[in-house]
This record gives structure tokens, sequence and C-alpha cells, in this order.
């Protein structure tokens, strides 16, 4: 991955033992809330359903729903060294 993707999406995603071992119940809820937001989402349905009936409980359910989308990430330069294994 480090041979075809700039930094951050060459990073090893799945941490590190003391990284994980670190993480608290605050750092979840600031990322839930950071990263879970209703900017871009699609709500789907199937099967046969009355929009008219369903709507009101789906602006109960979400209709509180706050939050915008963090700026797209920012990618470092390009890895000088291609590979292909």
């Amino acid at each position: 991955r480090k041979h075809r993707y700039p930094s951050p999406l060459s990073n090893d995603h799945r941490g590190t033992l003391e990284g994980l071992k670190s993480i608290t119940a605050e750092d979840l809820r600031k990322f839930h809330a950071r990263h879970f937001v209703p900017e871009g989402t699609i709500l789907a349905v199937t099967g046969s359903f009355d929009w008219s009936e369903l709507r009101p409980q789906v602006e109960r359910m979400f209709g509180g729903w706050r939050g915008s989308a963090s700026p797209p990430i920012q990618l470092g330069p390009e890895p000088q060294h291609k590979a292909h294994l």
C-alpha cells in the first residue's frame, strides 16, 4: 500500500495495541459526532410501503439529526517508488 497510495491512504489502519488501549469512551463519542452525520446519507426503504405513513416515523427518528461532513482529507505526495507484487 505504501508503494501505491499517498498518505494517509497508505497508513496502516489497523492501529497498534497501545493506540487501541489509549482510546477512551469520550474519544469514541467525538469520532461518532464528527463522522456519522446526515450530510450525504441515503435512506433506502424496500418492500410495499406508504410514504405518507412512513414519513412521520422517519422525521421522528432522524428529524433532529444535525452535523455536517468533515472537510475532505488532504493527501500527501505520491509515493516515489511504485511496485507491483
